[in-house]
C-alpha cells in the first residue's frame, strides 16, 4: 500500500526539523563530497541549486566548493502557475524573500535561463523512492519546470534529488505530471535511477 502523501510529508517534515543545526551541516558535508566525486557533477558548467528552508538539507556550501568555470543559478517564483526562472547567484546577488518566506535573489532577469539551459539541478525533496519518484512541498513548481523532460528523453539537465537518507522510502505514487528524478545524493552516497 503507497503512503498517504500528506501524512508522509508530516511526518518526514517533522523529522527534518528535528536535526540540530550540527547533524543537518554534517549531513549536508557528506553527500556534497558525494555529489562532487561525480565526473558529471565536475564536469557540468552551468548549475542550479536551492536555498533550504525547514531544516532540508543544504547545497549551500557548493558556492565556495564550485570550480572556476562553474556558475551557480537559484529558482525564482514568478507566479504561482509558472516554471520557475533561474537566476545567476554571484557575490553581487541580493536576496527577497518570496511568498513562501524562502529567500530568493532579486530577479534580475538579463542574469536568467530557461531551465532547458542547466546541466545540473539539486532539488529539494520531501521524501523520494527507488524508482526515482520526488515527493515536494505540493506545489508543483519543479514539475513545471521541467516538464519537457518527459515529452521526449532529454538528457539535460540532470535532475538530483538532494536529501537526508531518512527520505528515502520504497515507493510513492507517480501522477502524470510528476517528473522523474535522474539521481539522489544523500549523506549515505549517490544514487542513480
Amino acid at each position: 500500500m503507497l503512503p498517504n502523501k500528506k501524512l508522509l510529508r508530516q511526518e518526514l517534515k517533522r523529522r527534518r526539523s528535528a536535526l540540530s543545526s550540527l547533524q543537518q551541516a554534517n549531513h549536508s558535508q557528506q553527500a556534497l563530497r558525494h555529489l562532487l566525486n561525480q565526473p558529471r557533477i565536475r564536469s557540468a558548467r552551468l548549475i542550479a541549486l536551492y536555498w533550504p528552508v525547514r531544516g532540508e538539507i543544504s547545497p549551500l556550501q557548493l558556492k565556495t566548493l564550485a570550480l572556476p568555470q562553474q556558475r551557480l543559478y537559484l529558482p525564482i517564483v514568478r507566479r504561482l502557475a509558472s516554471p520557475l526562472l533561474f537566476v545567476r547567484w554571484t557575490k553581487y546577488t541580493r536576496f527577497q524573500t518570496n511568498r513562501f518566506h524562502i529567500p530568493e535573489p532579486w530577479p534580475r532577469y538579463k542574469q536568467a535561463i530557461a531551465a532547458k539551459s542547466l546541466d545540473i539541478v539539486l532539488m529539494p525533496l520531501v521524501a523520494f523512492d527507488e524508482q526515482g519518484t520526488r515527493l515536494g512541498m505540493g506545489g508543483g513548481f519543479y514539475d513545471r519546470s521541467f516538464a519537457f523532460k518527459q515529452k521526449r528523453r532529454f538528457k539535460r539537465p540532470l535532475l538530483v534529488g538532494f536529501a537526508y537518507q531518512f527520505q528515502r522510502v520504497s515507493q510513492l505514487e507517480r501522477a502524470s505530471w510528476d517528473i522523474a528524478l535522474d539521481a539522489v545524493v544523500t549523506e549515505d552516497g549517490w544514487h542513480r535511477y
